[in-house]
């Protein structure tokens, strides 16, 4: 694959440029930019498709600027839609048609779609007279703070939000990776698996670098997406080398014959979404020897912020990407020294980056101004401070529990539960049991572990209080449509 050179901060004078504009660089590329089932394209096709729905559009009277949804099963037609609306400077917003009927409305009235591209709609576009690929760019060029895509977050914490992207965020989510070492190494690959729904925010977030370094997505639909024998094939048949999960989805995947013979051709991994222990990257490293393991630290209204890789035994450092800056706050937003446990903080965003589509209140809570580190993005998650400048996650600050007038982490006691010899994975909740609100934690190995063992374990590394009060062993961990922990059915595993 024949790489190209890209400086985010100085693509035009003054400015960082748009994502259109660093798009338009593959134009005559006859690289793969996307593969399915049944075809592909290349960079050069997929563009020119792209510029001839942009140039339709704007005879509709769609100006730049202008939100466009893209509501249709993955695939081709998906990734032109979501490269015209590159292309045209309007307003990336992808949905999924896994949303429910009352929620994709609810989006398409909350972001002022002006148009919803379906599969219906995109054929009807292309099929019209060709007039020229030049309409595509013939609006006037956003500012780089201008927004560039909706996003909209999973609502694992709370009411689906619409965060605000700018082309700014995105091109430095791209291209500062030259800069740190850990992403020049995730970069060195062609072929990269989009393994969930096209409005996730990792999905996203990888289709955007796919596309805008010119290297090829291979794309599932709804219906592979479901079958693992079907995702199995699909990385024997594209030769797959690079794959996006979340750590609960890649052990129970692992544990399908068929997905781990054919996974043994995929040389990295990225993980997102959910915590990842030392015991649980070990665990993946012996099943797929040599394998890289990243494991990306971010959220939908900043993307990836830090990423480390897991290559032994030992926890590895976070090394935060370039564009961001880190801060560990206490309740007054004071920033708090090493070992501390406080609220991590994102620094690094202009007044014009990042807010919340049709709620500033919410946007004020969220994204908030220091009188000295500027604008912060308060990211929700307990974090404690590392002695070198980077941070160890400590859970949700929304998740914190408090147990007879103790205040903990349930993340925590999942980190050490789950370094147990043998335990896969961990989860911890509180349950009523007699009246009485108790920990409870549920593991997955492959055969039961002396509770005795886990409990020595725990209290080795953690006080007495942290000690869950029940511990079970369960056949798999309740997961969401997005691979996620869903602690909420915790609650409902008998103990």
């Amino acid at each position: 694959m024949k790489k190209f050179e890209y400086n985010w901060k100085k693509t035009v004078p003054g400015g960082l440029g748009t994502v259109g504009e660093v798009l338009m660089l593959l134009k005559d590329s006859e690289t793969e930019a996307a593969i399915t089932l049944e075809n592909s394209i290349s960079f050069r096709e997929l563009l020119a498709d792209a510029s001839k729905v942009v140039s339709c559009l704007r005879k509709e009277g769609i100006e730049p600027g202008a939100p466009v949804a893209v509501l249709m099963d993955p695939g081709i037609g998906y990734v032109t839609a979501a490269a015209a609306a590159m292309l045209g400077n309007y307003i990336y917003v992808p949905m999924t048609l896994l949303w429910p009927e009352d929620r994709i409305r609810a989006v398409a009235e909350e972001c002022g779609a002006a148009v919803i591209l379906t599969e219906e709609k995109l054929k009807a576009l292309l099929e019209q007279p060709e007039d020229g690929c030049e309409a595509a760019f013939s609006g006037p060029v956003p500012a780089e703070t201008d927004p560039c895509a909706y996003l909209y977050t999973s609502g694992s914490t709370g009411t689906p939000k619409g965060a605000v992207l700018s082309h700014r965020m995105v091109l430095g989510m791209v291209f500062s990776r030259e800069n740190v070492e850990v992403l020049q190494l995730n970069d060195t690959y062609e072929r990269y698996m989009l393994m969930y729904n096209m409005s996730f925010a990792a999905t996203s977030g990888m289709m955007f670098a796919n596309l805008l370094i010119g290297r090829t997505s291979v794309i599932l639909s709804e219906k592979e997406l479901t079958s693992i024998d079907a995702i199995a094939a699909r990385i024997i048949r594209d030769k797959v080398e690079w794959i996006s999960f979340t750590i609960s989805g890649m052990i129970r995947y692992m544990e399908n014959p068929v997905f781990a013979q054919a996974s043994k051709g995929i040389t990295g991994v990225c993980l997102s979404g959910e915590a990842v222990t030392p015991i649980m990257a070990e665990e993946l490293r012996k099943k797929i020897p040599g394998i890289r393991i990243f494991d990306t630290y971010g959220a939908t209204e900043m993307f990836g912020v830090a990423q480390r890789i897991f290559t032994g035994p030992q926890e590895p450092d976070w090394k935060i990407w370039p564009t961001t800056a880190i801060y560990i706050m206490d309740e007054d937003m004071n920033e708090l020294p090493a070992g501390e446990t406080g609220e991590l903080m994102l620094g690094g965003i202009s007044p014009e980056d990042g807010y919340y589509l049709a709620d500033s209140q919410l946007t004020d809570e969220r994204y908030m101004v220091h009188e000295t580190l500027g604008r912060l993005y308060r990211t929700g998650d307990a974090a404690i401070k590392t002695a070198d400048g980077t941070f160890r996650l400590a859970g949700r600050m929304d998740n914190m529990i408090k147990i007879h007038g103790l205040r903990m982490a349930p993340e925590e006691i999942e980190n050490v539960m789950g370094g147990t010899p043998g335990i896969l994975q961990a989860a911890v909740t509180v349950r009523e049991v007699r009246g009485k609100q108790v920990l409870c934690g549920f593991y997955t190995a492959d055969g039961d572990i002396p509770e005795v063992l886990i409990r020595t374990h725990i209290a080795e590394n953690l006080p007495y209080y942290m000690i869950p009060a029940f511990i079970r062993r369960i056949p798999e961990m309740p997961v969401n449509v997005s691979g996620k922990l869903q602690r909420s059915a915790l609650k409902e595993i008998e103990i």
